[in-house]
């Protein structure tokens, strides 16, 4: 017997996977709602099977009438899912009931609370940085090199500008590379504490802070000068503090002191607060006594101002005094001290604003200063006069 027969053009198996007899009871296939078709002619002593349904019978679509497109994979689809679909809804179940056990506390010992503090610490964190000065000062006995931000202490080193030619605080040695002086020997002490490499790089003044703000260096130094201007975009930990001199050639030939320089030559290095601040306000006191201001000149770097001295070129030369004494002290008698004790202002390293690494620095400084190696190091160069009794912050007037 044929297990086929054809119907038209169109060739269909004899034995039904639907109920025997005509018509076929309607079905769900795909998004489609098929029924028998009243008006195409009915076989007799046949069921039509399933894989020839859509010429018997008319989809309505259970979204859009014209939308029904049938095909074998899809019937097959639906019609597993039918089958197997307290299993699948099971299963789903299972999933569900699983997810949620996972966020109950795997530890029955903790409770809700906890996560509390935790929330309170993060903010308590986030606010402490947000004022450098504030939480470096408060202290707490923390390891400096715990202070250091992570991105650095992965990288190992922090890159140090370096302002040379302040003898004895910062200076290139005479193997012509290797920087040297008191703030060259503090930067090494506290690498070690910070337990990272400082290299230091000889860089000018006026390079100096646009340096730290681009971060192509972390740290500043060179006896440098804390002032309220500099704190506008910079924080200091300052750990040392003089004022400044007049260095003159032998014999003072112009008879300059901080009281007769009025229309003296005097020269000062680009950038410094020598050129910024105090030529201009001597020269101001000078008018106000009806004397002809100071005739400020500017040279690059301090080695350049002692040849203009030693030209005859320039009557005076305004610095820091404990550079003015060393020089004189080792210029075999070319040069002397004119005047001395004009002003005395802070010293120390600078770093960017708000940095995290001001903390971390400042508290280096404090062990130092804690456990005397600072006053060695600055003993060592026998200027042990200018520490500060406590490091501090920020310590402009």
């Amino acid at each position: 017997m044929r297990r086929w027969r054809r119907v038209g053009n169109t060739r269909v198996n004899v034995v039904s996977r639907g109920r025997p007899g005509w018509p076929p009871r309607p079905r769900w296939v795909g998004w489609c709602w098929y029924t028998p078709d009243p008006t195409y002619p009915s076989p007799t002593g046949w069921s039509p099977p399933w894989s020839a349904f859509p010429r018997y019978m008319t989809a309505r679509s259970s979204l859009q009438t014209s939308s029904c497109n049938w095909n074998w994979r899809t019937e097959m689809l639906f019609e597993t899912m039918r089958r197997y679909r307290w299993s699948v809804a099971l299963l789903c179940l299972l999933v569900f009931a699983t997810a949620c056990g996972g966020d109950a506390t795997t530890d029955g010992d903790t409770e809700p609370e906890d996560s509390e503090p935790a929330t309170t610490a993060a903010t308590t964190t986030a606010a402490a940085e947000t004022d450098t000065t504030a939480s470096a000062e408060e202290g707490g006995g923390e390891d400096p090199a715990s202070l250091v931000p992570a991105e650095l202490r992965e990288a190992g080193v922090l890159e140090v500008a370096a302002l040379t030619g302040q003898v004895p605080m910062m200076f290139v040695d005479e193997d012509g590379s290797t920087l040297a002086g008191v703030e060259a020997d503090l930067l090494n002490a506290l690498g070690e504490v910070l337990d990272i490499e400082m290299n230091l790089t000889d860089t000018n003044l006026d390079a100096i802070i646009p340096g730290i703000q681009a971060e192509r260096y972390r740290l500043g130094a060179g006896s440098i000068t804390d002032t309220t201007t500099r704190e506008e975009t910079v924080d200091f930990v300052v750990y040392a503090s003089y004022g400044q001199a007049l260095a003159v050639p032998a014999g003072n030939p112009a008879n300059v002191t901080f009281t007769t320089a009025c229309g003296k030559r005097i020269a000062a290095f680009s950038g410094s607060i020598q050129q910024t601040e105090m030529v201009p306000s001597l020269s101001e006191e000078c008018e106000a006594n009806g004397e002809p201001p100071l005739e400020g000149q500017t040279y690059p770097d301090i080695d350049s101002m002692f040849l203009a001295l030693e030209s005859d070129r320039a009557d005076g030369a305004l610095l820091n005094e404990v550079v003015v004494e060393y020089r004189v002290a080792n210029s075999d008698g070319a040069f002397e001290v004119g005047d001395t004790g004009y002003r005395s202002d802070p010293k120390g390293i600078l770093m960017a604003k708000d940095s995290p690494l001001v903390d971390a620095v400042y508290a280096a400084v404090v062990q130092l200063h804690e456990d005397g190696t600072l006053r060695e190091i600055f003993d060592k160069w026998q200027v042990g006069g200018v520490v500060l009794d406590e490091p501090g912050i920020n310590q402009a007037d």
